[in-house]
């Protein structure tokens, strides 16, 4: 079930207070449409009603999909990540069953915690495309040491995987960005000569981001 509440936001240009929606929880099955918010990048902003400046308020959530058997917390600290991933089980304490139960419904789903409101919306789209974040984490890495060694100056800000069609990386430097498509051959070929190594370094983890991939598959 997504839980909302309503909190109010002054606005930082000219001080009016105005009400709005925010999601402590986002069920996606159930609230489809908060769902297309989140991907549009509207769940987190906020407009004035007075002077119609937009604003970004973000704050902790946790994504549940269902179908998909994902929850995804949004968390601002280490702190915070630790405590999603202590606390996984506990989720499914509200469906009915044994505790053996739920330890088999846990098993099946994928626990995540990320750090920005990019990361995920990213997650989201990664999960929805029927891929493995894990493996598209390995593969930013190729994709940023190979733009390094072509252009030792480039200053990589942020790579996000877009579910455009086809599917494609989106590079964003210091003052640019740029897309380089999806190489699902290559996608392939990581899965099939990483799969056990994926297994074993992703086990009971959650933050699956550019650290983990650093610190367990650094070219």
């Amino acid at each position: 079930m997504s839980k909302i509440s309503t909190e109010t936001f002054e606005c930082p240009k000219c001080n009016t207070k105005s009400e709005f929606e925010r999601w402590h929880s986002l069920n996606a099955d159930l609230s489809p449409d908060a769902k297309d918010k989140l991907l549009a990048g509207k769940l987190f902003s906020v407009t004035c009603p007075e002077c119609k400046t937009v604003s970004q308020v973000v704050y902790p959530l946790l994504y549940h999909d269902m179908t998909r058997k994902a929850l995804i917390q949004l968390v601002f600290s280490e702190e915070e990540a630790e405590g999603f991933k202590e606390n996984t089980t506990s989720v499914f304490l509200n469906a009915p069953g044994s505790s053996d139960d739920i330890k088999e419904k846990a098993a099946d789903y994928i626990f995540r915690a990320v750090f920005s409101s990019n990361e995920l919306m990213e997650k989201v789209h990664i999960i929805d495309s029927g891929l493995d974040d894990r493996i598209i984490e390995i593969m930013k890495l190729m994709i940023q040491a190979m733009a390094s060694e072509s252009n030792p100056e480039i200053n990589i800000k942020q790579l996000l995987f877009a579910p455009d069609s086809p599917y494609r990386f989106v590079i964003i430097t210091q003052g640019d960005a740029f897309s380089v498509e999806f190489d699902m051959n290559g996608y392939t070929k990581i899965k099939e000569a990483y799969e056990d190594a994926i297994e074993e370094k992703s086990r009971d983890c959650v933050c699956i981001d550019k650290e983990w991939a650093l610190g367990n598959f650094a070219p």
